[in-house]
């Protein structure tokens, strides 16, 4: 388990400058409703896509790049269509095509999740939708810093004005990083 996981993570995360993850699962209903619930693949998918597009991009899809992905599958038929679901899902997706070949990779069992959906996604992603959010919370970030809002009380328990700002110059790389996949 434990070489598979780091197989996905250096496969997710194949350079330093691109460390940025998030997850999407579906479908996503309270539990109590799962008896009443029928979802299709392509229903469960189009949510996973969603997902991984517009956490952040809410009608702005063109500025999104998937630089990879790690889909889970589970529950009935999964081994059966997961080849034309993955790549329904990568063509809806913008692909990074310097990236690799494993792009959007797949886990599958047709075993479903006891007492639970009989079609269940996840999605571990590595994706600039998360690029609006980081830019909003550093430019909010540097408003207080230039004011030193709030640096007493770090400063009080051992954080130094200097490793805010480093902590800050971090961030701003890293939305550097990603902002020159989107300029590609």
């Amino acid at each position: 388990v434990l070489a598979m996981l780091q197989h996905t993570l250096m496969n997710l995360c194949a350079h330093p400058s691109f460390k940025v993850l998030s997850a999407c699962s579906a479908p996503r209903m309270p539990e109590r409703s799962v008896s009443f619930c029928s979802d299709t693949w392509n229903s469960v998918m189009s949510e996973i896509g969603n997902g991984i597009g517009k956490p952040y991009h809410k009608d702005d899809r063109q500025q999104l790049h998937v630089l990879a992905s790690q889909l889970v599958l589970r529950g009935t038929e999964a081994c059966v269509g997961h080849q034309s679901l993955c790549s329904e899902l990568a063509q809806q997706l913008s692909s990074v095509g310097w990236w690799g070949s494993d792009q959007i990779s797949c886990l599958v069992t047709d075993e479903p999740w006891a007492n639970a959906h009989n079609k269940f996604a996840a999605s571990l992603s590595n994706t600039t939708a998360h690029l609006p959010l980081l830019n909003n919370t550093a430019n909010y970030a540097n408003e207080l810093l230039a004011a030193n809002a709030y640096v007493h009380q770090y400063e009080r328990y051992g954080v130094e004005q200097d490793f805010l700002q480093s902590a800050l110059v971090s961030l701003e790389q890293i939305l550097a990083d990603y902002q020159t996949v989107m300029d590609l």
